[in-house]
C-alpha cells in the first residue's frame, strides 16, 4: 500500500474488512446439498438481501436519466444474529423474500436454504425460486427499439425494457429443514438465449408469511463450475515476529489439517512458512467463479489467485516479500529478484532508452492497408456535405447519418481506362489542405481526381463570418498522356440520384446539366476539351477515344450546395479560381490558431489537417448560434461524452470561436434538473464542465463565465444530488463499499450500470472546475462545494482501495506481481475476465488506459498518490498494452516489437488517459512514445483523418480521436503546473539535431498567449531560446526544457546575455523567474 496514503483511511478499510465477514457470516455446515464434491458452492460470497417480495421489475432505469434512490436501496442486506441465523424480514405484504446478491454474474445451476431449529417452516407448496435478469443487478435488460427517437449509435438507439425477477421453472424439494431447487435446463437454455449467457447477480427465495418469526442459516448456491484441491505455501522473505496474518478463501475452502474439514479463513504465523490445502475451481463456466485467496497482515491485504499460483508462480508481491507457490516447488528469493533486475518492466525500459521518433513509431505501426477511409468536404461546420470516397466516388448525402442516407443519395461514381492494371494513388493538396487529389494511371495514362469545396459570393445570413458563403463543391478530372506516343483514354462518370436510378443528363452549351427530379442538381463542364469525345451513355458522362501524346484534357463536375438555376451554375467561376478561394478560406480560419512549426514536416500537417477535420465535420443551428461537434463525419452525432475533447483540443489550439459555439450548443441542452444530454449518457456533463471550466480559463472571457456560471453551479449541484442519494448505510449502521459514489451508470456503448472508475473521475473533475468557478465568483458556496467534493474523492479513494486489495495480483513483465488498478469499482477482477463476450466482446478494453483519467482530474493527486500513478502506469504496459485488443496486431507481434507496438490500448487508443498521466508525473520519454505511437495505428496516411479503431474500423475522420490527439500535442508543446508555464516540455530529442528549430506562436495558456522558438547549435555546443511571454496575468515562473540529442547534460546557463544558475541538468530544465520582454535562454552543454 502506498505510504502516503492516510492511516485514517486505513484504519476505516481494516475495520470496514471485519464488518464485511459479519455481513457475510459464517457459512453452515449444509455443504452436502447436491453433493458431490466438485460443486462449487457461491452462497458463502454473496450478500444476503431482503426485497420488496412483490417486486417484478424494480424501479425504472434509464441511461438518459440519473438512477433513482428506489433503485439504489431496493435490496436491503441483512446480518446474521449471534447464531448466525438470518431472520426473514415481513412486511405490509403476505409475503415475505430473502435472497443471495453477488458483486459478480453468477452461472447459479442448483440452491438450497435451510431453516434453523427453532424456526417455522413456511409452506413450500407456495415458495418460489426467482432469479434477476437484467443488465446489471440495478436494472433490466435493454433491448433495441427502432420506434424511439433517440439517435445513439449509426442513427438507431437504445432504451430500456423492464428486467427484474423471473420466476424459475424447477421444484423445490424438502428434505427435513432444508428445501433445495435445481434450475431446469429450459430455464438455463433461455437466459443464454435471451441475455447472452450473461449469467445472474441475484436469485431469492419467496413464501408466504407465516404468524412466527422465521429464521434461516446463510442460502447456498452452486455453480456449474468443478473444484479441485491443491497445497499452497505461503512465505516471507522477511518473517514477522509476534503477529498473525488472515488468510481467507473467495470462491474456494481451506481444508483444516487434523479433520479435512472445510473452512473460509485461519489466521497465519507470520514467523514461518504456512502450508494449506485449498479447494479451488478448477474447470470454470464464469471466470467470476475463480478462486483467490486473501492475506491481510499489518496493514495490507493482498489478493492472489489460486490458479495464477499454480499456472504461473510462484507469484511473488516484491512490496512485502511475500511469495505464494505449489508445495514442494523450489524458490529463492534472491534467485527471483536477480530474474527481475535482468528483466526490467517496460516502464523502466522506456525510461533508460533513447526517445521513441515519429518516423520509427509510424513505420512500425501503421499499416498501409487502413488507408482507405473515405473524405468529408464541406465549409467549416457548414451542414451541406460532400463525400469523396478512395475510388473517386462523389456522394451527396441526402442525411447525415450513414446507415440513412446509403443507398438514397445522389452520387457519381468515375471509372478509368480499361480497369485493368490500375495503379491508385491519393494525397491531399498543399500536404494538408481539405483538398483531396487521387486517381489512377494505366498504361501511361493518368486520370487524376482533385475535389473541394469552395466558398462563393452567395451569401446568406448567419452570425458566423465563415458560414455566410454558400458552398460549391468542384471536382477536377484531368486525364494525361505520359507516354511518347498517342494511347487510347476513358473515363466514365455514372451519375446517378439514388442507387439504381441514374440521374437525367442534357447537353448544353459548354457542357452538361445535371437533374434530379427535374431541379438542376450540377453542371459538367466539358468545354476545353478537344481532343477526346464527350457522350451521354446509359448510366452518365463518357469521355474516350485517343489522346494525343504529352497532351492532357480537363472536365470540371459542380455541385452547388443551394436550390441553383441553369443561369447560375453556367455563370460559375473557372476552377482554378475557386481552387485559390478555398486556401485562402483555410488559410483565414486558421490563421488564429496556434503556428507550430517542427521538425517532422508530416507530422505538422496532421496537426494543421486536424483542425481542418474537425471543422468540417462539425455542423451548426442553421444561424450560427451554435456550433454542432459531430464526434464522426457521417455516424454517431455530437455525442455529449466524445464531443467534448474536440472542443477542449480545438481551444488549446487557439480556435476560441469554435469553442464557444459549440459550448452554446450543449449549453442550450440542459434541462432544469442541472444535467443534460444529446442521447447517448449522462457523464457528458461532467466532462461538459471540464471543457467550461478549460475555456474560461484560456481565455478569461469574464462576461462569458457570468452567463454560464449558473448552468455549471446548477450541474455541479444535481452531481452532489446524486452522490447524496448514494450515501446509504448497510442496516447495522456501517458504510457499503460503494458509499459515496456516484450512482452505477454507463459511460459508453456498453448499457451495464457499473461504477466505473473513469466515470467517477469525470465527474468529480467536473466538481473541481464548478467550485474554481464559484471561488472567481466569491460565491458563499464554493467552500461547501470545495468540502462535498472533497469527502466525494475520500468515499472513492476508500472504494477503490477496497477493491484493489480483493482484485488477484497481476504479474508484470519483469516477473514481479502487483496491485491491480480497478477499471470499475466493486469488480473484484479484470473487468474482461468477470464480465468477458459483454458490450459486444469489448469488455476487456474497459481495463486499458481508462483508469488513469483519475489522476488527470485529480482525484486521486498524482503528487501525494505518485506510487500508485506509477504503477498503474506500469500496470497499462506490462499487461494491458501488450494484449491484441481488437486484433490490429497479434500478440505475438506486440511482444516481439513491445517499444513500438506498446504504449497505447488496441480498442479506441485514445480513451487512454496514460499520456495525460505521464504528463502529471513528468515523465519524458514514456510521455513521448505513448504520444507517437498511437498516431500511425489511427491516421490515414492519405486525407491525414483518424479512424475510431487501430484496423479501420468504426468511424472514419473520428474527431473525438482527433481532438484528444490536439490535446495532447499541446501537452507536448506547452502546458501549465499550478502557476507555472511549461515550455517544449515534452519535445524529442530527436527535434534538437543542429539547425533543427521548433518554433510555437500565439498559442493560448492560462496566462494569456505566449511564444517561444527553441533552435538547436550543438554542433557549437549550445541549444537557445526566444521566448515571449504571456502578459495578461504572468505565471510565477517559466520553465524551458532544453534537451539534447544526445543526451549530454547542461554546463551553464545565460538568461538576456547573463549568467544564469536556476537551471536543473538532471531535469533538462530552465526556470525563469523574472522577465521584462522577451527572454533569451542560451543553455551550454
Amino acid at each position: 500500500m502506498n505510504k502516503n496514503f492516510p492511516f485514517a483511511i486505513i484504519f476505516m478499510v481494516l475495520i470496514f474488512i471485519a464488518d464485511i465477514s459479519r455481513l457475510y457470516g459464517e457459512p453452515s455446515t449444509n455443504m452436502e446439498i447436491f453433493r458431490r464434491k466438485d460443486f462449487l458452492e457461491v452462497g458463502a460470497f454473496a450478500r444476503v438481501f431482503t426485497c420488496d417480495p412483490n417486486m417484478k421489475s424494480g424501479p425504472a432505469t434509464d441511461r438518459l436519466k440519473p438512477t433513482p434512490k428506489e433503485v439504489l436501496v431496493m435490496d436491503e442486506y441483512l446480518f446474521p444474529n449471534t447464531d448466525e441465523n438470518y431472520k426473514v424480514p415481513t412486511g405490509a405484504t403476505d409475503k415475505c423474500s430473502i435472497g443471495l446478491r453477488w458483486l459478480e454474474p453468477r452461472s447459479v445451476r442448483k440452491m438450497s436454504i435451510e431453516f434453523s431449529e427453532d424456526s417455522i417452516l413456511p409452506d413450500v407448496r407456495a415458495a418460489k425460486v426467482q432469479w434477476w435478469v437484467g443488465e446489471s443487478a440495478w436494472q433490466g435488460w435493454w433491448g433495441y427499439d427502432p420506434t424511439s427517437p433517440l439517435k445513439v449509435l449509426m442513427g438507431s438507439s437504445f432504451s430500456n425494457e423492464p428486467g427484474g425477477w423471473k420466476e424459475l421453472t424447477g421444484h423445490i424439494t424438502t428434505k427435513g429443514r432444508i428445501w433445495s431447487f435445481e434450475v431446469s435446463t429450459e430455464d438455463i437454455n433461455a437466459s443464454r438465449r435471451e441475455f447472452k449467457d450473461r449469467g445472474v447477480e441475484k436469485i431469492r427465495w419467496v413464501f408466504d408469511k407465516v404468524d412466527a418469526p422465521v429464521f434461516v442459516r446463510r442460502p447456498k448456491a452452486f455453480t456449474a463450475s468443478s473444484t479441485d484441491i491443491a497445497e499452497v505455501e505461503f512465505r516471507l522473505e522477511a518473517p514477522i515476529s509476534n503477529q498473525f496474518g488472515r488468510i481467507t478463501m473467495y470462491n474456494g475452502t481451506l481444508l483444516q489439517e487434523t479433520d479435512d474439514r472445510e473452512v473460509y479463513s485461519r489466521d497465519w504465523e507470520l514467523d514461518k512458512p504456512l502450508t494449506s490445502k485449498v479447494r479451488y475451481a478448477k474447470d470454470i463456466e464464469y471466470l467470476a467463479d475463480k478462486t483467490s485467496i486473501r492475506i491481510q497482515f499489518e496493514d495490507r491485504m493482498v489478493t492472489i489467485a489460486v490458479a495464477d499460483i499454480l499456472e504461473k508462480g510462484p507469484v511473488y508481491f516484491a512490496q512485502c516479500g511475500l511469495v505464494a507457490l505449489k508445495k514442494g516447488s523450489k524458490f529463492s528469493h534472491e534467485e527471483y529478484k536477480a530474474r527481475m533486475a535482468e528483466n526490467k518492466p517496460i516502464l523502466d525500459r522506456v525510461r533508460n532508452m533513447p526517445d521513441q521518433s515519429f518516423e520509427q513509431a509510424w513505420e512500425n505501426v501503421h499499416r498501409k492497408k487502413w488507408d482507405n477511409s473515405p473524405m468529408m468536404l464541406s465549409l467549416a461546420c457548414d451542414n451541406v456535405k460532400y463525400i469523396v470516397h478512395p475510388d473517386g466516388r462523389i456522394v451527396v448525402p441526402n442525411s447525415d447519418y450513414r446507415r440513412q442516407y446509403t443507398d438514397h443519395s445522389f452520387y457519381i461514381l468515375p471509372a478509368y481506362g480499361s480497369g485493368q492494371n490500375l495503379t491508385h494513388f491519393r494525397n491531399l493538396y498543399e500536404d494538408w489542405m481539405p483538398i483531396p487529389v487521387q486517381g489512377y494511371k494505366e498504361n501511361n495514362v493518368v486520370y487524376s481526381q482533385r475535389s473541394f469545396v469552395a466558398p462563393t459570393d452567395r451569401m446568406r445570413p448567419n452570425k458566423l463570418d465563415w458560414l455566410k458563403a454558400e458552398p460549391l463543391f468542384v471536382s477536377e478530372f484531368t486525364i494525361e498522356n505520359t507516354a511518347a506516343k498517342n494511347t487510347k483514354a476513358k473515363l466514365l462518370l455514372e451519375i446517378m440520384a439514388k442507387t439504381d436510378t441514374p440521374a437525367d443528363l442534357q447537353f448544353v452549351d459548354k457542357g452538361v446539366v445535371v437533374l434530379v427530379n427535374d431541379k438542376v442538381t450540377g453542371y459538367i463542364e466539358t468545354s476545353s476539351i478537344c481532343h477526346l469525345q464527350v457522350m451521354l451513355g446509359k448510366k452518365g458522362l463518357v469521355v474516350q477515344g485517343q489522346l494525343p501524346a504529352g497532351s492532357k484534357e480537363q472536365l470540371n463536375v459542380y455541385l452547388p450546395g443551394w436550390a441553383a438555376t441553369l443561369e447560375q451554375v453556367r455563370a460559375l467561376p473557372s476552377s482554378g479560381s475557386l481552387l485559390t478561394d478555398t486556401q485562402d478560406y483555410w488559410k483565414n480560419i486558421l490563421s488564429v490558431s496556434t503556428a507550430i512549426e517542427i521538425p517532422s514536416n508530416f507530422l505538422k500537417n496532421i496537426i494543421l489537417a486536424s483542425q481542418v477535420h474537425c471543422f468540417i465535420a462539425a455542423r451548426n443551428k442553421n444561424d450560427g448560434s451554435g456550433i454542432v461537434p459531430w464526434i464522426s463525419a457521417d455516424i454517431y452525432g455530437p455525442l455529449e461524452s466524445e464531443s467534448q475533447p474536440i472542443i477542449i483540443g480545438m481551444d488549446m489550439m487557439g480556435q476560441e470561436e469554435f469553442a464557444r459555439g459549440c459550448h452554446q450548443f450543449y449549453l442550450d441542452k440542459y434541462v432544469p434538473e442541472g444535467y443534460m444530454t444529446t442521447g447517448y449518457t449522462l457523464m457528458g456533463t461532467a466532462q461538459h464542465l471540464i471543457a467550461l471550466g478549460e475555456h474560461y480559463q484560456l481565455n478569461r472571457n469574464k462576461q462569458w463565465m457570468k452567463n454560464v456560471r449558473p448552468t455549471m453551479i446548477k450541474a455541479s449541484e444535481w452531481i452532489i444530488e446524486q452522490i447524496d442519494n448514494n450515501k446509504n448505510l448497510y442496516s447495522n449502521g456501517e458504510k457499503p463499499y460503494d458509499y459515496g459514489l456516484f450512482p452505477p451508470s454507463l459511460y459508453a456503448d456498453w448499457s451495464r450500470f457499473a461504477y466505473h472508475t473513469y466515470l467517477n473521475a469525470f465527474y468529480y473533475g467536473g466538481l473541481k472546475e464548478a467550485v474554481a468557478a464559484l471561488y472567481e465568483a466569491d460565491d458563499p458556496r464554493a467552500s461547501m462545494m470545495l468540502e462535498k467534493a472533497e469527502q466525494y474523492r475520500n468515499d472513492f479513494i476508500r472504494a477503490y482501495k477496497w477493491t484493489q486489495e480483493r482484485c488477484p495480483l497481476l504479474r508484470q513483465s519483469d516477473g514481479n506481481w502487483k496491485y491491480s488498478h480497478p477499471a470499475m469499482i466493486g469488480c473484484l477482477g479484470l473487468v474482461g475476465d468477470v464480465y468477458k463476450g459483454e458490450d459486444a466482446d469489448r469488455a476487456w478494453a474497459k481495463d486499458g488506459g481508462k483508469v488513469p483519467l483519475m489522476f488527470a482530474t485529480s482525484l486521486m493527486s498524482p503528487d501525494t498518490e505518485r506510487q500508485e500513478a506509477i504503477d498503474e502506469a506500469g500496470n497499462q504496459e506490462d499487461v494491458v498494452f501488450l494484449k491484441a485488443g481488437l486484433g490490429a496486431y497479434s500478440v505475438e507481434e506486440i511482444q516481439n516489437n513491445w517499444f513500438n507496438l506498446g504504449g497505447f490500448d488496441k480498442c479506441q487508443p485514445y480513451y487512454s488517459r496514460l499520456c495525460e498521466t505521464y504528463a502529471l508525473l513528468d515523465e519524458r520519454k514514456p510521455f513521448i512514445r505513448a504520444y507517437f505511437n498511437p498516431i500511425g495505428s489511427l491516421v490515414d496516411s492519405e486525407v491525414l483523418s483518424f479512424w475510431e479503431h487501430c484496423n479501420g474500423l468504426g468511424g472514419w475522420n473520428k474527431t473525438h480521436e482527433t481532438g484528444r490527439f490536439l490535446e495532447q500535442t499541446r501537452l507536448m508543446l506547452l502546458t501549465e503546473r499550478g502557476n507555472d508555464l511549461w515550455l517544449a516540455p515534452f519535445v524529442t530529442s530527436h527535434w534538437m539535431q543542429d539547425g533543427m528549430m521548433v518554433s510555437v506562436r500565439q498559442a493560448p495558456t492560462r496566462f494569456g498567449t505566449v511564444a517561444y522558438t527553441i533552435t538547436s547549435h550543438i554542433n557549437d555546443g549550445y541549444i537557445e531560446a526566444k521566448i515571449t511571454p504571456p502578459i495578461r496575468n504572468a505565471p510565477d515562473s517559466i520553465v524551458v526544457r532544453l534537451r539534447h540529442p544526445h543526451e549530454k547534460k547542461i554546463q551553464s546557463v545565460t538568461v538576456d546575455g547573463k549568467e544564469y544558475n536556476n537551471f536543473d541538468s538532471e531535469k533538462e530544465t530552465v526556470t525563469i523567474t523574472s522577465w521584462s520582454g522577451t527572454i533569451s535562454v542560451r543553455a551550454v552543454y
